[in-house]
């Protein structure tokens, strides 16, 4: 969380975790990927919602969540009522949901579909299971930005901050050069 007061080109940055564990709604299992998140993930992968709030920094260790589009319709497709403000089981604990995220147009940047995702704070999420990790950073990043040269300041952060921590980059550039190479070779 202290990577955009110390690299000012990275404006906001959001770790996030998956987790590994069964959710079920009613008794029911549901299909749903586990990410604990900071607020801070919203504006940078324009997460709206769509009913309630989305995740705050204050929820902290509160067993809060919010589901993806997808997710809160297989919700309401069981009973026919908004899951707000009902219990969710995540593993062998419950979370109250406290939104319903708009449909969300998937990017690169994110690993997970938000869509078929139950969202939960991240310090939470290290609750759930002793094997969870922060595992993705997103970034939004200043206008003009140099990413060879904010992805040394960044490297060099986390070496001075972590221990043996290995970290990929995925710029926006190399993005749109993967695209590229797959399209070539689906139209070769």
């Amino acid at each position: 969380q202290n990577i955009p007061q110390e690299i000012p080109d990275a404006v906001i940055a959001s770790p996030y975790t998956q987790v590994y564990v069964p959710v079920s709604y009613g008794g029911q299992f549901l299909e749903a990927s586990i990410l604990g998140v900071t607020e801070d993930l919203a504006p940078i992968v324009k997460i709206k919602v769509l009913e309630g709030r989305f995740i705050r920094n204050l929820d902290r260790l509160e067993y809060n969540c919010v589901v993806g589009n997808e997710l809160y319709k297989q919700m309401l497709s069981m009973d026919g009522v908004s899951p707000l403000g009902k219990q969710v089981q995540i593993g062998k604990q419950f979370c109250t949901v406290v939104g319903a995220l708009a449909e969300w147009p998937q990017n690169s940047f994110m690993y997970s579909d938000i869509n078929h995702a139950l969202l939960l704070p991240i310090e939470a999420s290290f609750l759930l299971s002793k094997n969870v990790m922060i595992s993705n950073m997103v970034f939004r990043v200043a206008e003009g930005t140099d990413f060879t040269v904010l992805q040394a300041e960044i490297q060099q952060y986390i070496a001075e901050h972590s221990r043996n921590l290995q970290i990929y980059f995925r710029s926006p550039q190399q993005i749109l050069e993967s695209a590229q190479k797959q399209s070539d070779i689906l139209t070769v």
